[in-house]
């Protein structure tokens, strides 16, 4: 793998990425909920083409600072263009290579290091070879604009914008991505947004209940001669 650094940006002294731990990207209850439900889109979306390999917050050893030291890092969802041993505690840049998109959701712990250019993840996931990375703010209380990416264009990690929809669209997958609600949504190529499971769920529900409705029957006579459950003509 070849390591591009990104040019004419320099670390500032005020600011050295942390170290990923568990309980740094652990983060709230709907923190969490945002990053499961972006792990099961992504991995709804593969089975319509590509088999990705889809993971979160697993350890992923050999990402460097912009001082060259190396720091492990745990992405809140990351996407390899294989499968892996799902036994496996970590993956490496040695063994398995980057990540081809990385998504961080902030937190008020973690959000300077996904946001920094020269100094945080935007400059380690570059350095590192991924070649898309999204950052996304469920509340919009530290990033007013909800999400911001970036994208490699030849050698170059580079702003990437949304197109005339709104959406960002991954070169990578083929799918694209939009703020909807406290979520990040998932789109097909064809613009299909990927249903959430809590919507899923939510369907499933609603339906049994129409269908609970539908086998409902009286227990009583309707006094047309017709009888409720269980009774027989004539009682």
């Amino acid at each position: 793998m070849v390591r591009q650094h990104m040019s004419g940006q320099h670390a500032p002294t005020l600011f050295r990425l942390p170290g990923d731990t568990e309980e740094s990207v652990l983060g709230t209850n709907p923190h969490q909920q945002v990053i499961r439900e972006l792990i099961n889109s992504l991995e709804w979306a593969a089975t319509r083409g590509p088999r990705w390999g889809v993971g979160g917050q697993t350890r992923i050893e050999g990402f460097r600072r912009s001082d060259g030291s190396e720091v492990p890092l745990l992405p809140d969802v990351f996407v390899y263009p294989h499968s892996w041993d799902a036994r496996r505690g970590s993956l490496s840049i040695a063994s398995d290579g980057p990540p081809l998109l990385t998504i961080e959701v902030t937190s008020d712990s973690t959000w300077q290091g996904d946001l920094n250019a020269a100094a945080g993840k935007v400059y380690s996931y570059g350095e590192a070879g991924i070649q898309e990375y999204v950052v996304f703010d469920p509340t919009g209380d530290l990033l007013p604009e909800r999400v911001r990416a970036w994208r490699r264009e030849d050698s170059r990690f580079v702003p990437w914008l949304p197109d005339s929809d709104g959406h960002w669209h991954s070169q990578q997958l083929g799918v694209a991505f939009g703020a909807d609600g406290l979520f990040l949504r998932v789109y097909t190529g064809d613009g299909v947004p990927v249903e959430y499971d809590l919507e899923a769920r939510a369907a499933l529900a609603e339906l049994r209940r129409q269908a609970a409705r539908l086998t409902e029957q009286p227990r009583q006579s309707n006094g047309d001669g017709v009888t409720g459950a269980g009774e027989q003509p004539g009682q």
